[in-house]
């Protein structure tokens, strides 16, 4: 964490894009040269990362057979070796191809510091000149303890249990047009470490260019990249002030939504004011603001959200499996979602859309604070 001074390129960055103002050469040499400091800095206080040497930016940790590279402000919430260790089984069954840029994406990033996670996202930058439609029906005969439930192949549904032979024809792949078609798939998995959990692969198809519509269903900053080696590059760079602007904009935004949901429905209270706190712990990350994040952190830690973390996990399983009719959801066993008493958690969900509304106060401040100093006559 750099502290405030450092802070406000990122949010200079987010104000650029605000005010529809496109940066300039001596923005692009500043934030390229602020990326590789913020790095440098980052390895030199966590001496299990050495600094990528093609990706500026990134921090790589190499566990097992996986190359990890983790943007510098996800470093300090890095998964630890247990998890990653736990995650392996997993990331095997649910990436498509192997040489594929495979990401552990979301809050999944925050499990070094915090397991109060519903459900574990993963993203894979899949090139269209690989065959997709292959890859995914062989995942549909997962015989793992990790299993394949759903399948969406833009506007088509697969269900388990799969058809035992082609799942999805070959004829519905089109290369001129693949790059945006929407392909995610639903698992439910089995980590020893959070005990059964919903987990989700969105499939972001990419060009020979790295361009695709898919590109913006994510975020760079968001993504712990597990590459074969590390001598790889990952599919995004880090220095783009547009994307950092970009990415932080739309996490204000996000922040706002979910407590404005909260506020306006209290049966999901509880699911969107711990996203909205979420949303506010990747922007003050990408910030560097030491505080903050230790403010949410604490939260995040307690005995009280371990508590709805588990009832939200156990809940969202539950509804994946409702896809399931009644004989297929008995092969995966007897569920029942832990006791979440609402009106005993209810001042805890209320500090915590308190604090994210706070957050927010403090997000605008601090946006507010930074000028842009260029003559936009």
């Amino acid at each position: 964490m750099l502290g405030r001074e450092f802070s406000s390129l990122a949010i200079y960055c987010a104000n650029l894009v605000k005010s529809n103002i496109e940066p300039d050469i001596a923005d692009r040499e500043l934030i390229a040269k602020y990326t590789v400091f913020c790095a440098e800095v980052t390895a030199h206080f966590n001496k299990n990362f050495i600094v990528s040497t093609f990706a500026p930016g990134y921090l790589c940790r190499t566990l097992g057979g996986n190359n990890y590279f983790v943007p510098y402000g996800l470093v300090g919430v890095f998964p630890s070796e247990q998890q990653l260790i736990a995650l392996d089984g997993l990331i095997c069954d649910a990436r498509l191809n192997r040489l594929s840029a495979f990401c552990i994406s979301g809050s999944s990033t925050f499990m070094g510091q915090t397991e109060a996670i519903t459900d574990i996202d993963f993203c894979e930058y899949f090139s269209v000149n690989s065959n997709l439609i292959s890859a995914i029906n062989s995942k549909t005969k997962l015989l793992t303890s990790n299993r394949l439930l759903r399948v969406k192949f833009d506007k088509l549904i697969y269900i388990y249990p799969f058809a035992n032979d082609v799942v999805i024809d070959e004829k519905l792949w089109d290369e001129r047009t693949s790059t945006e078609i929407n392909v995610k798939l639903d698992l439910i998995a089995n980590i020893e470490t959070l005990g059964r959990i919903a987990a989700t692969n969105v499939v972001l198809l990419v060009d020979g260019a790295d361009k695709g519509i898919n590109l913006k269903r994510s975020f760079q900053y968001q993504e712990i990249v597990v590459l074969n080696d590390l001598n790889d590059i990952p599919p995004r760079s880090l220095y783009d002030p547009e994307e950092i602007g970009h990415y932080l904009n739309w996490l204000r935004g996000e922040i706002g939504n979910y407590i404005s949901s909260a506020t306006k429905n209290t049966s999901s209270v509880s699911a969107d004011a711990i996203k909205a706190l979420k949303r506010a712990l990747s922007w003050f990350l990408m910030a560097g603001l030491k505080d903050e994040i230790v403010e949410i952190l604490k939260i995040f830690k307690s005995s009280q959200m371990d508590i709805i973390a588990k009832f939200l996990r156990s809940k969202e399983v539950s509804r994946m499996l409702g896809n399931l009719d009644e004989e297929n959801r008995e092969q995966f066993g007897f569920f029942e979602a832990p006791a979440c008493d609402p009106e005993a958690c209810e001042s805890f969900y209320t500090s915590i859309l308190e604090l994210a509304e706070s957050l927010t106060n403090r997000i605008d401040e601090l946006m507010g604070s930074v000028p842009i100093l260029r003559d936009t006559a």
